[in-house]
């Protein structure tokens, strides 16, 4: 048996779009195949927040469904679409041949789609998602909402974005099933103000006798036709950070800015903004993107080197403008008030809002907009000046840790087989310890540098998100935090001194939870993780209430 799967890009609520995509498919495909399925939420995307209130959108979503019908003809088309069912909108897969179609009401959009946990599910039909064709009893199922039901082949809709680790996740959960299953997604770009999400595609078979076999590429628009008594076809998938925000980018800019804006980005001659041109530049071209640097007094010759040098081998312009005139005009104007704000952080600050000020007016003048350079420990950790350099339209390295961007530099060097990002900014990663050639410094003051603990802030971090911090304490007293990732950086910074671990977390937690007010006002944050800022309960602002257990756990280290 033949089937076609439609790894085609969805654009959230461009319904007329993804019709227009799902008809060239339609048209294109052969009779041979017995059934072309497209992805979960085809025609209207699924990240749409309440715009699903409209009920002119919805009309346009059942008229090109009609419109869908009619053409079906020899072969099966399955989409997953949306059906009323006694006057109350659901999602539902369809299945549609000879202009006839079963529809598998399955979800309720009563609650967010992609976070909905009602469902309605005919009890007293429980074959309802079952179709016999050609003798071989056929099963539909959405990923997350699977229904048992014994067949020769469970066919799999998805919508489902990427992120680390999704691709373990998706096998465990179809090693569950005792099918056979053809797993289809879509690519694309969704967001939700807070977030933007990457859709990877990567559909595949999966059969127990011989495992996952990948059928279509990642982040890639594919329709691939797969005969499932023989199946032979594996593709390579590179779901990985670099080629994930390589895709977020091409697709948010093309659907979020059709103008075709300048990309302006503030080049320190530091890791991220090192980062955030390389990748721009490979996502767009270099005469999509604008380098300014806006050196101080501070800037080390180093930075302002690497600067040049990699503009240079991009190809990209690259502008200068000088803050230190603006910077001491700011201070003799807030003189006049009686404030001297010359010394210490303010001051520090002052710098970094000039150099917001600077991109914004240049991107006033050049038609463009800015991309936020900052990474996931100084959002988290506040290391970032509001209306400074925590401008943008983007933030493409929000959800990377410091090293993860250090890893994204080398990808960019392999993939252009030459040095640039510049070696110096890389870091030089082992279990003793992490080195630097030039350290991370926001070169505002003298001898500055970062005040991260590099290596253990980057997987501390991530632990504090998805565990309770109390369970960080007990680990610590129990001595099992040596057995984590970050558990051999302990003794390299000495934080197997009590004392000091207890002073680091303290400064730790009052950082993450200080700064929540400067987060809800970043730039959309590219989603690469299951603990992005601003999703599910990282969204909230509170401040940090220690537990009796926390207190318990925290005396306890401290006496010891």
């Amino acid at each position: 048996m033949k089937i076609k799967i439609a790894q085609m890009r969805v654009k959230a609520l461009d319904v007329k779009a993804n019709y227009l995509s799902m008809m060239e498919i339609i048209q294109q495909t052969q009779n041979d195949v017995e059934i072309l399925v497209f992805p979960r939420n085809a025609l209207l995307g699924t990240m749409h927040g309440d715009r699903i209130e409209n009920k002119y959108l919805i009309q346009d979503v059942l008229y090109y469904q009609e419109k869908i019908r009619v053409e079906s003809t020899d072969f099966a088309i399955v989409w997953g679409g949306l059906d009323y069912l006694d006057d109350e909108l659901y999602e539902c897969i369809h299945f549609c041949r000879h202009q006839e179609i079963k529809k598998i009401y399955k979800r309720s959009l009563n609650d967010s789609v992609y976070h909905s946990e009602s469902k309605y599910y005919d009890l007293h039909r429980p074959n309802q998602n079952l179709v016999i064709l050609k003798g071989r009893k056929i099963s539909f199922s959405y990923f997350d909402d699977f229904i048992p039901v014994p067949s020769d082949l469970n066919i799999v809709i998805d919508s489902s974005y990427w992120y680390q680790g999704i691709e373990e996740k998706r096998l465990e959960k179809v090693e569950s099933y005792e099918e056979k299953v053809l797993y289809v997604n879509h690519v694309g770009m969704q967001n939700t103000g807070n977030n933007v999400f990457v859709y990877d595609g990567a559909s595949f078979y999966f059969d127990r006798e011989i495992g996952r076999v990948q059928i279509a590429s990642c982040f890639e628009e594919e329709a691939v036709v797969v005969d499932v008594d023989a199946i032979e076809r594996q593709k390579k998938c590179d779901a990985h950070h670099y080629n994930a925000l390589l895709s977020l980018i091409r697709w948010y800019d093309d659907e979020i800015f059709p103008f075709k804006p300048m990309w302006i980005v503030g080049l320190s001659g530091g890791l991220d903004s090192a980062v955030s041109l390389g990748l721009l530049s490979k996502a767009l071209g270099n005469k999509r993107v604008l380098a300014v640097t806006m050196p101080s007094k501070y800037n080390q010759s180093t930075s302002k080197n690497n600067a040049k040098k990699m503009a240079s081998a991009l190809s990209v312009e690259l502008l200068e403008v000088p803050i230190e005139q603006l910077a001491q005009v700011t201070l003799e104007s807030l003189d006049v008030a009686g404030i001297d704000a010359s010394e210490g952080l303010a001051y520090e600050n002052i710098q970094a809002r000039l150099r917001g000020h600077i991109l914004m007016s240049i991107s006033s003048v050049r038609n463009g907009v800015i991309m936020n350079n900052g990474n996931k420990l100084e959002s988290a950790f506040g290391y970032a000046t509001m209306y400074g350099d925590a401008i943008g339209a983007l933030s493409i390295l929000g959800d990377l840790t410091k090293l993860e961007v250090s890893a994204i530099a080398e990808a960019i060097n392999n993939d252009y087989k030459q040095e640039i990002i510049p070696y110096n900014l890389i870091a030089k990663i082992s279990k003793e310890k992490i080195e630097w050639d030039f350290a991370p410094s926001a070169e505002l003051r003298d001898d500055q540098t970062d005040p991260m603990k590099w290596g253990y802030h980057d997987h501390l971090l991530s632990f504090i998100l998805k565990n309770d911090v109390e369970k960080l304490l007990e680990m610590y007293d129990n001595g099992t935090i040596y057995d984590t990732d970050f558990g051999d950086y302990l003794k390299v910074y000495g934080l197997d001194d009590p004392q000091l671990f207890i002073e680091d977390l303290d400064w730790v937690i009052r950082q993450l939870y200080g700064s929540i007010y400067k987060r809800i006002q970043m730039p959309p944050i590219a989603v690469m993780s299951e603990t992005a800022f601003g999703t599910g309960k990282l969204k909230a602002q509170y401040a940090h209430i220690p537990t009796k257990t926390y207190e318990a756990y925290r005396t306890k280290i401290l006496e010891k």
